[in-house]
């Protein structure tokens, strides 16, 4: 693709932004698709990862692509759909600590995802960190089924 015809199909920077934005998204909100195959705490669990690695590679893009974009509604939309019935699922089954909803978590998962790591198993550890404290404790968990 040339110069002239990348400008044709994307007039802007933000424009391109965008679109590639739109396809990490739905590639995101589809690789959710079989959850209900795992118990719901593995199943929330691996959605978080795969979020954190998106938001580690498109972090630079969301932070340019704020409220102002009219693809920020659509894709945050998209994204909570998903999230939010994983950590609904996950609270009825007594996996997740009450007093918490998937936005409370998803605003830390933006703040462990904007920083900066020596290396990946330091984002892994921060990430752990997150999940033992969404964790319903095992005196919490009902473990008579």
């Amino acid at each position: 693709m040339g110069v002239a015809t990348l400008y044709r199909n994307f007039p802007t920077r933000i424009a391109l932004m965008e679109a590639v934005y739109l396809a990490s998204v739905d590639e995101l909100v589809s690789s959710s698709s079989g959850s209900g195959d795992v118990d719901s705490w593995t199943a929330l669990r691996r959605w978080l990862e795969k979020f954190v690695d998106f938001m580690r590679t498109k972090h630079p893009v969301v932070s340019v692509l704020t409220e102002q974009s009219e693809v920020y509604e659509p894709t945050r939309d998209a994204i909570y759909g998903i999230a939010e019935p994983l950590f609904e699922r996950a609270r009825e089954d007594g996996q997740i600590r009450g007093g918490i909803d998937a936005d409370d978590v998803m605003r830390v998962i933006f703040a462990v995802t904007g920083g900066l790591y020596r290396d990946a198993a330091q984002r892994g550890r921060a990430l752990q960190i997150v999940l033992d404290g969404i964790r319903a404790p095992a005196s919490d968990c009902d473990f008579t089924g």
